[in-house]
């Protein structure tokens, strides 16, 4: 499926392909690349599923047993999409105004190819009928455009449990309702290729460990203090409740003036937000997972060394330290290389926060502070990542380095296609354990204002800017040299 988008930010035009499972994003600054990748990070995010799926309550699919997918429900459900991103999703995101000039006439438009769906497999979503412990299943065959539904019902000892019986206490949805939104969350997922879990790591990520513990702290007290207002509010209202059953008056002047009011708001995205939220949650108790163990063992290659954590008297929930690899000492973050602290977040991602299928990372420029064996290194564990578990990455870029190594991957894929012996040894710079097609590396050059996708040939994608300008500092070196070759022939 394509998003066709305009008027976002500096992006007056542009096309994306929702399928793919690498993304490159390259091109001039302030070109709208990070914008974007703050849009599909809402558009995949599984609570925006979820809220769009409960909120389209006004949407009539009827079948008792089965639904046809047909173009015009389709077309339905991506438009209200559309417009649930625009006026709920996109300015939450960014933290603005849904007035604000960024989103000045700002569309998103969706288009899918009914083949591509009627050859698609999907199973699966769950919705609990209240009263009986029946649920629903539903299923999307190959060659088909027809969902069709199963009504099962749940095991006994399940239904008699405490988590369920809490369920059955607390759920207010009418199952009617229930069933509709499992329906469209179904639809959405097989239209966007399984809905990924996204994470967002933004660039300049040295901000993190420098100023982990000052946001910490005022992220803290913030907490604190409003968790403070609102039980003595709670409080408050106690008394009003029983005051009233006495038949006595309580005068709401007497609450603070602000006790109605939005206390805190962050002054980040929402993406970045996710992620302080991620780290300010961390504690001695967060179990590791060991999915991509592999993955953490490159990274502490290219560090040196492993994050660990301890806790601290009166700063954070928890200090980040670099275990060092040679010596048996724990640095301080803040003592620590750039590249260290740069990929601190990264480590605590695949350590922490990566499920075992279906992620989508988006990071801005790793190559950041890193020299280029390392930025090598790290694409290979980008790609080695997107390669398996049904994984996505999106990365930008501003380096011709890492542009010519996801050449190199396209290379290895189409000689892979036609089964040709791969003649190269020695060179821990190309994994061939990775295999990705070019069909699932898309890359996009950021223009200014247009968006333009660089189509992948067998010979790679022609990255013109990088090489443009590549082309420029050579001719300058040609130039001077000849120059000092003459100056040096004179003397002679």
């Amino acid at each position: 499926m394509q998003l066709i988008i305009q008027n976002f930010g500096p992006i007056k035009k542009g096309e994306i392909d929702l399928s793919k499972k690498v993304y490159v994003f390259v091109g001039y600054n302030n070109s709208g690349k990070t914008y974007l990748s703050q849009l599909l990070w809402s558009l995949f995010h599984n609570k925006t599923i979820d809220s769009f799926a409960k909120a389209t309550t006004e949407l009539k699919l009827e079948g008792k047993d089965s639904i046809e997918l047909t173009s015009e429900l389709l077309d339905t459900i991506l438009n209200k999409f559309s417009d649930f991103l625009i006026r709920h999703i996109i300015p939450k995101t960014l933290n603005i105004d849904s007035h604000h000039f960024t989103l000045d006439k700002i569309s998103l438009d969706f288009q899918y190819k009914l083949n591509d769906l009627k050859n698609a497999h999907q199973e699966g979503g769950a919705s609990i009928q209240i009263n009986d412990g029946q649920f629903l299943m539903m299923s999307k065959m190959k060659g088909t455009l027809r969902v069709t539904f199963e009504e099962k019902r749940l095991p006994a000892e399940l239904m008699n449990s405490q988590p369920f019986l809490s369920l059955n206490e607390n759920m207010v949805e009418q199952p009617t309702s229930l069933r509709k939104a499992t329906l469209i969350k179904f639809i959405l997922s097989m239209l966007m290729d399984n809905v990924h879990q996204p994470f967002f790591l933004p660039s300049s990520r040295l901000f993190y460990p420098i100023f982990y513990q000052y946001i910490y702290r005022l992220e803290k007290e913030k907490r604190e203090a409003l968790s403070k207002e609102r039980d003595a509010l709670s409080q408050m209202l106690v008394e009003f409740m029983k005051n009233k059953e006495k038949g006595k008056d309580f005068a709401l002047e007497s609450l603070p003036a602000h006790a109605f009011e939005s206390h805190y708001q962050s002054p980040y995205t929402e993406p970045m937000n996710w992620l302080f939220d991620k780290i300010y949650r961390l504690n001695e108790e967060t179990k590791a997972s060991d999915y991509y163990e592999p993955l953490l063992f490159s990274l502490r290659q290219i560090m040196g060394g492993d994050i660990v954590t301890k806790k601290e008297q009166g700063l954070a929930p928890l200090d980040f330290y670099l275990k060092m690899n040679e010596q048996d000492n724990d640095l301080p973050m803040y003592l620590s290389s750039s590249s260290v602290n740069q990929l601190s977040t990264l480590y605590l991602y695949f350590k922490y926060w990566a499920d075992k299928n279906n992620n989508f990372l988006m990071i801005d420029e790793p190559e950041e502070n890193l020299h280029p064996q390392n930025q090598i290194a790290l694409l290979n564990v980008l790609l080695e990542f997107a390669n398996d578990n049904n994984n996505k990455v999106l990365m930008t870029t501003h380096s011709p380095l890492l542009a010519d190594a996801v050449n190199n991957y396209i290379y290895l894929g189409r000689l892979k296609s036609q089964s040709v012996h791969i003649a190269i040894n020695n060179y821990p710079e190309l994994n061939q354990n990775i295999n990705l097609t070019s069909n699932e590396i898309g890359i996009y050059f950021f223009e200014g204002t247009r968006i333009i996708p660089y189509e992948p040939k067998d010979y790679g994608v022609h990255f013109k800017d990088f090489s443009s300008e590549i082309r420029k500092i050579k001719n300058i070196s040609e130039i001077l040299t000849d120059q000092i070759y003459q100056l040096i022939n004179k003397e002679d």
